[in-house]
């Protein structure tokens, strides 16, 4: 009897380990991924940041503001494929899938390029297009989702990155 309940015990603790052991790798595999992205257009000026809203349905402004002008290029942040180039509402829209989860979105921009086409960080994906932005002057809105949830642009844009906040070299006692 007594290595009847050591067997259940040594194979319960097994088996806690196990799943502890599967969960932590579907915690590791569902993690962000990191890509750095490259600024869409050049110069890169920011006209209205990222506001994460409180709720997945409330309001916030999911993506950022770029300043720009009609007929300006603009740049595939990152490596992918075109998943969209059409309109949404009243303007147009041209949106990038990586292979990381991420899909890049950019308006209003009018583009040639046809779904299914890669493009590699730099390639002109379309031109800001006439009088369909919803800011004045004119911006570039660049919105980015990882696995459906809108990211802040920023943090993965080259030269930017997330906010790290350091101790300083005073320590208190």
């Amino acid at each position: 009897m007594q290595f009847f309940k050591l067997r259940i015990t040594v194979g319960c603790v097994a088996a806690a380990f196990a799943l502890t052991v599967v969960a932590g790798a579907a915690s590791a595999a569902a993690s962000p991924t990191e890509i750095t992205l490259r600024a869409p257009l050049d110069p890169f000026r920011l006209v209205v940041p990222f506001t994460a809203p409180a709720s997945r349905w409330g309001a916030g402004h999911r993506g950022i503001d770029l300043a720009s002008h009609l007929g300006q290029q603009v740049h595939a942040p990152a490596n992918g494929v075109i998943t969209f180039a059409g309109v949404v509402v009243d303007r147009p829209v041209v949106s990038i899938s990586h292979s990381a989860g991420f899909v890049i979105s950019v308006e209003p921009v009018e583009s040639s390029l046809a779904v299914g086409v890669t493009v590699a960080t730099g390639d002109v994906v379309g031109r800001i297009a006439q009088g369909l932005s919803h800011c004045r002057p004119q911006c570039l809105h660049l919105g980015i989702r990882q696995h459906s949830t809108y990211v802040d642009p920023l943090d993965l844009l080259d030269e930017f990155g997330r906010v790290l906040l350091l101790p300083t070299e005073r320590h208190l006692s």
